[in-house]
């Protein structure tokens, strides 16, 4: 499965894999996040992950979008088990 990296600013600016995201007028910038996703998921013909992380300081995940723009948030399998509950 192809896998992206994607991060989000505080002041609203987004990378995919270092590549630098601007949304069209009037879209927010996650929206733009999916649309790029989406497109690269219809491009493969097959879902792709990205590791998203939303700001500097923030916890990331790990999101799923399929060719058809639906999207998911990938629970870890295995979590950690050294991790604190």
């Amino acid at each position: 499965m192809a896998r992206f990296e994607v991060h989000l600013s505080d002041e609203g600016f987004a990378g995919i894999d270092g590549e630098p995201l601007v949304p069209d007028a009037g879209r927010s910038v996650h929206e733009a996040v999916l649309d790029r996703l989406r497109q690269y998921a219809e491009q493969r013909g097959a879902p792709v992950e990205a590791t998203v992380n939303d700001g500097p300081g923030t916890t990331h995940f790990v999101l799923q979008v399929a060719p058809d723009g639906s999207s998911r948030v990938v629970i870890p399998a295995d979590p950690d088990p050294d991790r604190p509950a």
